[in-house]
């Protein structure tokens, strides 16, 4: 999925606190969607019931923590002419207001996938004033549209489309041919996968309190890659860095033979890995395969230092 410099800059303006501020018509969808209201407070809402890869990535809590903190720099180096563009035209810290992004993922192996992203955090007035200026410096790659954002790639083909659900919900739709009806229509639908008993078997196995975590579902031709010649059925996971960095990851196989089949393949090959980690093992779980990793804060920044992600 790329990005055009002026969906980039969009995006890193839905993440400021401190734009200049200029009357705005409230999006429209805010009006005419009444599922979305009720959907505000969840993680999961106007994400595509079809999609592929779902995740949710609590922003806050990443940023406060020790490791992020070390290796934000480095991480964020590719798009510092972005950030910078923004801090230029709008006077903003592009990163400061955001909470939480949310997306939902379809055709993962497509040259053109289609998503929905979900922005909790920026503020309405700030982000479309600072779009306004963006489009006004690119008007062939962005423009404003009764409260819709409308980005374009350098052909001038429509890639996505934005608006804002409620005040502080930042809505973003990218596939090969997006357009408002079809932003306005994911957000009324409200949150399609609470209905998929599929989507919540899988993601009861999941620590959703992880600040970041996702399933890849077995609709996805990623998994035809499968493992030691065996398609897991699905993949998901979670990740927490408060203190050190603890990974949790499960593939769901066909049967429990499977499973157990290639958790006593895996298991041996990873002494070489035992000494910089206080924990990792594969292990088997009814038809899970199930990978377990933790680490000390001292473990991680060495981790950090060998890989050179440390900041200056």
């Amino acid at each position: 999925m790329r990005l055009s410099a002026a969906a980039l800059a969009l995006v890193a303006a839905a993440s400021s606190s401190s734009c200049y501020r200029a009357p705005v018509p409230e999006s429209p969808a805010a009006n005419h969607a009444p599922a979305a209201a009720a959907a505000l407070a969840d993680p999961l809402a106007f994400l595509p019931v079809d999609s592929e890869l779902v995740g949710v990535v609590e922003v806050r809590q990443i940023r406060s923590s020790p490791l992020w903190q070390r290796v934000e720099p480095k991480l964020l180096a590719g798009a510092q002419a972005t950030l910078d563009d923004v801090r230029r035209t709008c006077g903003i810290d592009p990163l400061a207001s955001v909470r939480r992004v949310s997306f939902g993922i379809r055709l993962l192996d497509s040259t053109t996938p289609s998503a929905v992203l979900v922005v909790k955090g920026p503020n309405r007035d700030q982000v479309m004033a600072c779009a306004a200026r963006q489009a006004a410096a690119r008007p062939a790659q962005l423009r404003v549209d009764r409260g819709y954002l409308v980005a374009s790639d350098t052909t001038g083909r429509s890639h996505m489309v934005a608006t804002f659900a409620d005040a502080t919900t930042f809505v973003m739709l990218f596939s090969p041919t997006p357009t408002p009806a079809a932003l306005d229509a994911a957000m009324r639908a409200g949150v399609p996968l609470r209905e998929s008993a599929t989507f919540q078997g899988l993601l009861a196995s999941v620590q959703i309190s992880d600040p970041l975590w996702f399933v890849v579902n077995g609709n996805s031709k990623f998994l035809e890659r499968g493992l030691l010649g065996i398609q897991p059925r699905a993949m998901m996971g979670s990740i927490n860095v408060s203190s050190g960095l603890v990974v949790a990851g499960r593939a769901r196989l066909d049967n429990p033979d499977h499973a157990t089949q290639l958790a006593n393949m895996l298991q041996p090959q990873l002494g070489a890995i035992s000494g910089f980690v206080e924990e990792i093992a594969i292990t088997a779980d009814q038809a899970d395969l199930v990978l377990r990793l933790r680490m000390t804060p001292e473990q991680v920044d060495t981790l950090v230092g060998m890989a050179g992600l440390a900041g200056p």
